[in-house]
């Protein structure tokens, strides 16, 4: 079930994610609107728990695992993307997270490299909704991060 209106853009790891949530949310975007996607194996273990607060507190619930990927292990996903991706998991257990991520709209090329960004501990955020609106926002928080994390993908509205 492909995702209408929504940027995607992969960061190093998960305290990075975390930091451009919360220069998202600085910019009047609404939480619920953002999500985060990262493997368990390389997102929790050492990182703060206040950290890990806010990270779940960017979803309009739990941190959800999906442990249908056995190449790169269970993934942790924060909001809107959850159920899109939980059911695209079941589907896709054959062609792993590149399927997934393709049949939520990502591009198979660029599905393929944030599924390699995320075997090798990047996490992948998107935010959802007014995309067009909202590119210039993430551009901008992005280059307060320290500049680009790879390709900056956006879906197009439904």
């Amino acid at each position: 079930m492909p995702i209408a209106d929504t940027i995607f853009c992969q960061v190093p790891d998960v305290p990075h994610a975390v930091l451009l949530v919360g220069l998202l949310i600085d910019q009047d975007i609404d939480d619920r609107d953002i999500s985060v996607l990262f493997c368990e194996k390389s997102g929790l273990s050492g990182i703060d728990p206040g950290v890990v607060a806010l990270l779940a507190n960017t979803s309009p619930g739990p941190l959800t695992h999906i442990d249908c990927f056995a190449a790169i292990g269970p993934l942790l996903v924060t909001g809107p993307l959850q159920e899109p991706l939980r059911a695209g998991a079941l589907v896709e257990t054959i062609s792993g997270i590149t399927g997934a991520l393709a049949r939520v709209g990502i591009p198979m090329a660029i599905a393929h490299s944030y599924g390699t960004g995320l075997r090798n501990g990047q996490a992948l955020l998107s935010v959802h909704g007014k995309a067009g609106l909202r590119r210039r926002i993430v551009e901008r928080a992005i280059a307060r991060c320290g500049g680009a994390y790879g390709t900056l993908t956006q879906t197009s509205p439904a």
